[in-house]
């Protein structure tokens, strides 16, 4: 054979000459018709007679081998490894989630409903409208929906998860003749399609909100709305923990009645479990000595953060705790004032990590940094008048820097625990 390129003679059975580095090409013909045939061509393109004869598998080969080579060069041409999963970014306010290209946030339509809109972060361009009232749920139940609101957004293996409650026509009689619902909901970027994934509450007095982290959502459920059974024991279970104490520690036989504990609703698998929560009182928090002995069974709203649940009692939110999720009888009482909040309304009162730091509300007047291996107050850390409103004003900068405020924004280093002289003015 000779080289198609530099004319040199080519030894048989050579992929490549000698002389130049030319690949070798061996002509492929039809045995019936003697068309010319392409690389990989199994059966002939002008009479269909299949190509068999002994050079076959070698020339599968070398096509197989261009297309790796070729694969190979593209691969290094790139200036990122190629993605093998979406990369999702969630935020701890929960309003906003950013899927590969695409940043996700809740919003209002124009008539007051909840919607997910989605802005491209390499086009920008205007946001578009991913789901709302009229998307939420197929067309025969949607078109009686009165209301919806939008909680939280979260977004996990290439899927969006969002919170929201519904408010039906009531006159309409429709699913199961329920007016209200608290719901989980997923949406695929890539599919266009959304899913009813798991009703937490048809009560609307509950107040529940839900809190999302990687591929778990935790939510409050009330015991005797899951199962007798689990209220039963914990029943025995605050016996044999107070069972020597009763005169200081107190429930009733019902107690469970009404008592709420942690369900933990997998994103994945779509199982629940349900946990207790810790079993305290008011008076077991430090300074709180002379306070009721009752055993707690109202919570409020749970956030999770590095592995740990924090909560906290009482409609301030001023008697905190923090707990293993895993483990809630392993809890740790936050220093007395400590606000953690998690409201559906307002969306989780201002809560902001950095490394071994937090900084939360304090007694509703003023911020706390506190150290979150020690839950220890960080002296150094200089308080100032905190407003309440603050608290729905916020948001953490490049996963450190917390900007909080109306028209006299504060900005704080989280991690180092200290305000930074100059400041923002925020009108909004």
């Amino acid at each position: 054979m000779i080289c198609s390129k530099c004319g040199s003679e080519l030894k048989e059975g050579a992929k490549f000459c000698g002389k130049c580095g030319n690949r070798v090409v061996v002509e492929r013909r039809c045995k019936n018709c003697n068309t010319l045939l392409e690389p990989d061509d199994i059966f002939c393109t002008e009479c269909g007679t299949k190509y068999d004869d002994a050079n076959t598998e070698v020339q599968a080969q070398k096509v197989t081998q261009a297309q790796k080579t070729e694969s190979e060069k593209s691969e290094k041409s790139l200036p990122f490894a190629q993605k093998t999963e979406s990369v999702c970014i969630n935020t701890v306010k929960g309003k906003m989630a950013i899927i590969d290209d695409n940043i996700f946030f809740i919003s209002l339509d124009e008539n007051g409903n909840g919607a997910i809109y989605s802005v491209s972060l390499s086009n920008g361009g205007k946001a578009t409208v991913v789901l709302n009232k009229d998307k939420i749920l197929p067309a025969v139940f949607a078109k009686h929906i009165i209301q919806l609101n939008m909680y939280r957004l979260h977004a996990w293996k290439g899927k969006l998860y969002f919170s929201a409650e519904v408010f039906f026509d009531g006159e309409q009689k429709i699913l199961d003749n329920i007016e209200y619902c608290n719901c989980i909901f997923s949406f695929c970027p890539e599919t266009n399609t959304h899913k009813w994934l798991r009703v937490t509450s048809v009560d609307n007095s509950r107040d529940i909100q839900v809190f999302f982290c990687d591929n778990r959502a935790y939510y409050r459920v009330n015991m005797d709305d899951v199962d007798e059974g689990i209220g039963k024991r914990w029943i025995k279970e605050l016996e044999a923990k107070f069972g020597k104490r009763k005169g200081l520690y107190y429930w009733k036989e019902d107690h469970y009645k009404g008592a709420e504990a942690l369900a933990n609703y997998d994103l994945e698998t779509s199982q629940v479990s349900v946990s207790f929560m810790p079993m305290v009182a008011e008076r077991d928090w430090k300074d709180s000595e002379n306070g009721s002995g009752e055993i707690i069974k109202r919570w409020n709203d749970p956030i999770f953060y590095k592995g740990y649940i924090y909560t906290s009692i009482g409609r301030k939110g001023d008697r905190s705790l923090r707990f293993p999720v895993n483990n809630p009888e392993a809890y740790e009482f936050l220093p007395p004032g400590t606000v953690i909040l998690n409201s559906r309304y307002d969306g989780i009162h201002l809560f902001a990590p950095s490394n071994d730091v937090i900084i939360l509300p304090h007694s509703r007047k003023e911020l706390i940094a506190i150290s979150q291996s020690t839950l220890n107050p960080i002296d150094s850390f200089l308080a100032y008048k905190f407003d309440d409103g603050d608290s729905k004003i916020w948001q953490i900068y490049e996963g450190n820097y917390l900007v909080c405020g109306y028209n006299d924004a504060k900005i704080i280093d989280i991690k180092n625990a200290k305000y930074l002289k100059y400041r923002l003015a925020v009108y909004q």
